[in-house]
């Protein structure tokens, strides 16, 4: 009796899967540790599948266990064990963000490939997904449980930037809108879901020039990827020139090198954010069809061709043309004459230019 008096109470084991609920009373684990169903437990099993149901976030099979101390898990509130199949869900404790933290634990188990694990990762500037060296707030895994928990649970949102990342946070994750953004849309003027940016310590010029880029690229409909923008006062960052843009896992990556602001940092900012928008969003078949256009041999072998005889560039530079709201002259560029500009713009996007000025060229 002892030593059945040491092991944990298991109040009762719901299992989960594809949203439907299959109850079972476990074997109590002492003869005087009867396990009892709680309708209270049971309802808040089902209101925490009703959300990620709502939000259209599908659960795998899950083993979800209520105790009444913390031993099982750990001394923790909660635990999500991927060792077992179907995976687990301990509870140990009434607080109400436990059971959909841990739920949250096992759809992103279930559904984040580990490329997308690293973007997350990369994204929120974390060491690692899962290493326990890590402090708690410091591992991708409990990040994106938190991000998940935190904008499943229906509430009412001011619209602080610590909300709106967090709303940013989440759609990133899961491709997804978030349920509260809805919410601040109908209660103030958020605009609608778009991919997150960052713009980290930019100087107020550079900061109005991001805006103003990423806003031409909205108006004309041309989907950006997760941007992250750096500013550096040496040119090392951008490979001795003042501008970079490389694109891992998903997001892209923005390196701004220089001190003073003129009308060619308008033109970079621009030129770059292209980029990010090449590497995302530009079909093949697309992407083929301006070769055949320009003629181009190397998309990106700046050893084997000029910088204007990339492809890419070329499809950078035929992009600030078509988007950009005054007369630009390509002067970078051969054989751009405004027709071919425009053919070149349409091939690629699939749509006529935004602008697209025709005085210049």
């Amino acid at each position: 009796m002892a030593a059945a008096a040491t092991q944990p109470k298991l109040r009762f084991r719901l299992r989960v899967a594809m949203v439907v609920v299959l109850l079972s009373v476990a074997t109590p684990p002492g003869p005087a540790e009867a396990a009892v169903v709680s309708q209270e437990n049971s309802l808040r099993l089902e209101t925490a599948l009703g959300h990620f149901a709502n939000a259209g976030l599908a659960l795998p099979p899950v083993d979800v266990r209520f105790y009444d101390d913390t031993e099982p898990c750990q001394g923790y509130s909660g635990l999500f064990q991927s060792q077992y199949q179907p995976v687990r869900v301990l509870i140990c404790s009434d607080l109400p963000f436990v059971l959909p933290h841990e739920l949250a634990h096992a759809w992103a188990d279930a559904y984040l490939s580990d490329r997308e694990k690293d973007a997350f990762v990369e994204w929120l500037g974390l060491p690692s997904w899962n290493d326990h060296a890590d402090e708690w707030d410091q591992r991708g895994t409990e990040m994106a449980a938190f991000t998940i928990q935190q904008n499943l649970v229906p509430r009412q949102v001011p619209p602080t930037d610590t909300w709106l990342e967090r709303i940013t946070n989440y759609e990133l994750l899961t491709g997804r809108p978030s349920p509260l953004r809805q919410e601040l849309d109908d209660h103030t003027d958020v605009p609608p879901a778009q991919p997150p940016v960052q713009m980290n310590d930019l100087p107020p010029e550079l900061g109005e020039l991001v805006t103003w880029a990423i806003g031409l690229f909205r108006a004309a409909d041309l989907e950006l990827p997760p941007l992250r923008y750096l500013h550096h006062t040496i040119t090392e960052p951008c490979h001795g020139t003042i501008g970079s843009q490389t694109h891992t896992n998903g997001i892209s990556t923005i390196n701004l090198c220089m001190s003073v602001y003129n009308g060619v940092t308008e033109v970079l900012v621009l030129h770059e954010t292209a980029h990010a928008w090449a590497a995302h969003s530009l079909a093949e078949d697309r992407q083929a069809a301006f070769k055949e256009l320009r003629g181009w041999e190397h998309w990106r072998n700046y050893e084997a061709a000029s910088w204007h005889e990339n492809g890419t560039e070329q499809v950078a530079e035929f992009l600030v043309w078509g988007l950009l709201d005054r007369p630009y002259s390509m002067i970078r560029m051969y054989h751009s004459g405004c027709d071919e500009l425009e053919l070149g713009f349409e091939l690629l996007t699939g749509r006529p230019p935004l602008h697209g000025f025709r005085d210049k060229c």
